[in-house]
């Protein structure tokens, strides 16, 4: 296969995540008329944790591929923005920064009706910037690995 079929492929993946981000945002959403103080930040933390491990499922970038990529200086800015804020407290702090966008979200829910539309709004707008992000790194680190010949399991499945 050449390199160039291997990007086109990746640019299948990065376009197949956008429509996938959609359902997520989605969730996000419907996250964001949730009348319970404290708990969306943690179902959003959720939502961002499925996200990010389908998201990096899809390029081939699993916990195996962290390992060794992290041996490669080259990539390491790379592979730390993919790997290192996939966890829960990533997560926590990635949501604290993005949330300040969107920092009306909790105050607006409790506006009858308005209030409840403008923080699913957000909501939705919140995932998809986050995750819109998070697919440029995938991306990003997926071509730069087969730019440096760095072995990877990927392989686009058209579903």
């Amino acid at each position: 296969m050449s390199r160039n079929a291997v990007v086109q492929d990746l640019d299948k993946v990065k376009d197949d995540c956008q429509s996938v981000l959609k359902k997520y945002a989605l969730m996000g959403a419907a996250n964001g008329i949730n009348p319970i103080p404290g708990v969306d930040v943690g179902i959003d933390a959720g939502i961002c944790l499925k996200l990010m491990m389908d998201i990096r499922s899809r390029f081939g970038l699993d916990s195996s591929m962290e390992a060794k990529l992290r041996k490669y200086e080259i990539l390491l800015p790379l592979v730390k923005k993919v790997f290192d804020y996939a966890t829960k407290e990533g997560v926590v702090i990635l949501l604290k920064s993005v949330g300040k966008k969107y920092l009306g979200k909790n105050a607006a829910k409790y506006v009858p009706l308005i209030g409840q539309g403008i923080a699913a709004a957000a909501g939705y707008g919140m995932m998809m910037y986050f995750g819109k992000a998070y697919i440029e790194d995938c991306y990003a680190l997926s071509k730069d690995m087969r730019k440096y010949d760095i072995d990877s399991t990927f392989e686009y499945v058209d579903e």
